[in-house]
């Protein structure tokens, strides 16, 4: 729902046939790049099963410009069928999807509350970015008959308020944990784990970190850490990790926040929805070499200071000019994202096949 301010990066990604674009290595990726989805308004915010057979991903329900992406469409890779997931009332809203263990549906949920929706409107006509304003918020998980299997509300998480924003919630890989992040106000930000099992829920950062995603063994969170526009400076982000070791009572043994990068050295950089790809160490994730750059993908590996590359990428002989949101599943090989084609109307649901990745992989290594 958030409507980023344009921004840039200093950073690029991968060599297949090797080239240089602005300083940084490139790869040209020109073929095992397939289409999962063209028919939908404004997609963004995919998000793909761990055992890689399903996909959702938010976008609008009809193409209209005074109308938010806030619905959530669905897939199984093994049928071309898209589904749209029941919001149980008509004002409310998704803002990002993700599986559970199971394959249920999570989705990131707002419950309208009278004049929500008119102070969510107006307050991101003028501030150019569109918060949720007076929603009630949850984290809902609905099987594929659309039935709700669970509903957690911001109190049950020991906030003092249903109508603090639970932001992008991801299952661990074994089912036992929650992860999301919080940006309501200076006091509550950062990254949040929740044990399902004994209620014990656990702040792992008290700075902007968002988009917490699991590694595929799930012994780490990856995120990256924001630092917002100013009216001299542009948004920037680094990637980042937590290095952890949790037990079954629902306690964290151990909690390491480890930076990517040194922010002090490197300066700019806008790097963001880190996922990392199963049985390697390497991310992928979007970002932008300047600022105001569209967004491209890049590929590096998960360690400090490591060598970060752009994939420069084409379908059916044409650019993807903008790619952006890659996702991955913890059991997988398989990257999907969000990107537009040259020459067409909107963004599409795109997928990096395992032949094109393990060619940008043996190009790395």
């Amino acid at each position: 729902m958030n409507k980023l301010m344009t921004l840039g990066l200093v950073f690029n990604l991968l060599s297949i046939a090797p080239s240089f674009a602005k300083g940084f290595k490139s790869i040209s990726v020109n073929d095992g790049i397939e289409v999962l989805n063209n028919t939908s308004f404004s997609a963004e915010s995919v998000a793909i099963s761990d055992d890689g057979e399903k996909i959702c991903w938010i976008a609008k329900s009809k193409d209209s410009k005074i109308v938010i992406p806030s619905d959530v469409f669905y897939r199984d890779l093994g049928d071309k069928k898209v589904h749209r997931l029941d919001k149980h009332g008509f004002l409310n809203a998704f803002t990002k999807c993700s599986f559970d263990q199971d394959n249920n549906l999570v989705t990131s949920k707002l419950h309208w509350r009278p004049l929500a929706l008119s102070r969510t409107i107006i307050m991101g006509l003028l501030k150019g970015e569109f918060d949720p304003i007076g929603y009630a918020s949850s984290i809902t998980t609905m099987n594929e008959n659309q039935k709700v299997l669970s509903a957690i509300m911001p109190k049950s998480l020991d906030l003092k308020s249903d109508r603090i924003f639970l932001k992008h919630p991801r299952f661990s890989p074994d089912g036992k944990w929650l992860t999301y992040y919080l940006k309501h106000g200076k006091k509550l930000e950062g990254v949040y784990l929740h044990h399902l099992a004994t209620g014990k829920t656990h702040q792992l950062s008290a700075v902007y970190d968002k988009h917490p995603t699991w590694s595929p063994e799930g012994d780490k969170i990856l995120f990256h850490f924001q630092i917002d526009a100013t009216e001299t400076n542009p948004e920037q982000a680094y990637l980042g990790y937590f290095d952890l070791e949790l037990n079954d009572n629902g306690d964290i043994k151990s909690s390491k926040r480890i930076m990517l990068d040194d922010i002090e050295k490197v300066g700019f950089r806008y790097q963001k929805h880190p996922a990392m790809l199963a049985g390697t160490d390497f991310v992928f994730f979007h970002g932008e070499e300047e600022a105001g750059d569209k967004k491209d993908l890049f590929v590096r590996e998960l360690k400090p200071s490591s060598k970060t590359y752009k994939l420069k990428l084409k379908l059916n002989d044409l650019k993807i000019t903008k790619a952006k949101h890659p996702a991955s599943g913890a059991f997988d090989n398989k990257i999907v994202f969000i990107g537009k084609v040259k020459d067409t109307k909107e963004d599409q649901v795109l997928m990096l096949s395992p032949k094109a990745i393990d060619n940008i992989l043996n190009e790395i290594e």
